[in-house]
Parts: C-alpha cells; structure tokens; sequence
C-alpha cells in the first residue's frame, strides 16, 4: 500500500496531466486547487497556481454585436435565483424579506410617530404586516416541500420493496 507522501504525489501527478489536457484542448480554466483527506484524516489544500493554462484574450471582431442585454438578462437571473430560493429555501426567503420589510415598517412607523403623520404609521404598520404575512407564507411552504419529500422517500421505498423478489420456499 502506497504512503500518503506517495498519494499526493500521484494526485498532484495526475491533475497536472489533466490540465496539460484541457489547455491542449484550449480550455479557458486558469487556476485550479485541489483539495482532499487523506486516510489519516488530514487536510490537504494544494493550491495549482503554477499550473495555468494559458490563455489570449483578444477583441471583438468588427462587425459582431453582444447577445448579452443588461436588463432583461439581469431581470431573468433575479427571477430564476428567487424562484430557486422560494422553491427550496422557502423559510430563509421569508425570513429575509420579513426582516428587510419589518425594517422598513419600523423606519416609517418611528417616522410616523416622529412627524404625527398617520400614512406614514399606517405605511410602517402595512409593511411590518406585509412581511410577517411573508413569513408565515415561508414557513407553510417549508412544510409542504417536507411533507412532498417525505413522500416521494416513501414512494421509492414501497417500490424498492415491491421490485424484491418474495422469499421462495
């Protein structure tokens, strides 16, 4: 059985044939870092700074334009990264927008309060419900996605079970 000294040895070998390949191929990856256990359980961090691919940057060629729109792209990222963040991290959505409306409900009740001036107290107390509503709509989900995930769990468990063969006597 090899040593550990000869493990990393032979891992360190091996990512360096692997980044000769991809700069053979013309890959754009500059840096790499490796990072692995060993069987006594240390931490290695082999930072690959020396193993950079290289790469030419150059300019547009005349006559090509973007496909990239700075609005509508952005719009569309910002819409997938919550639609992400609803669908499976349901309860920190509605904890982060509970916490930034109840903020601002604070901010203008406070003010409303300062200044006598009803629509900013009633503004602050709309927002602070607003987001404890969120919340509260947050942590529902959560639920349900738990309950979906037990039993999609519970349905592959009854079909592993109905794949076995019965004992045979």
């Amino acid at each position: 059985m090899p040593s550990e000294r000869e493990m990393i040895a032979e891992v360190e070998r091996r990512a360096q044939e692997s980044v000769n390949a991809l700069g053979a191929l013309g890959s754009s990856a500059t840096f790499l870092t490796l990072s692995f256990a060993t069987t006594s359980g240390e931490a290695h961090v082999i930072p690959c700074s020396r193993w950079c691919v290289p790469i030419q940057y150059s300019g547009r060629p005349p006559g090509s334009s973007s496909k990239i729109r700075t609005l509508s792209d952005g719009y569309r990222i910002l819409a997938t990264l919550f639609m992400l963040l609803r669908e499976y991290q349901p309860v920190t959505m509605g904890g982060i927008s509970f916490l930034v409306l109840a903020f601002l409900g604070l901010i203008m009740i406070i003010a409303g309060w300062m200044r006598s001036s009803y629509y900013l107290f009633t503004g602050g107390v709309g927002l602070a419900l607003l987001g404890a509503f969120i919340l509260c709509t947050g942590v529902i989900l959560h639920a349900i996605n738990m309950a979906n995930r037990e039993g999609e769990e519970q349905r592959k468990k009854l079909a592993r079970k109905n794949e076995e063969p019965g004992p045979t006597g």
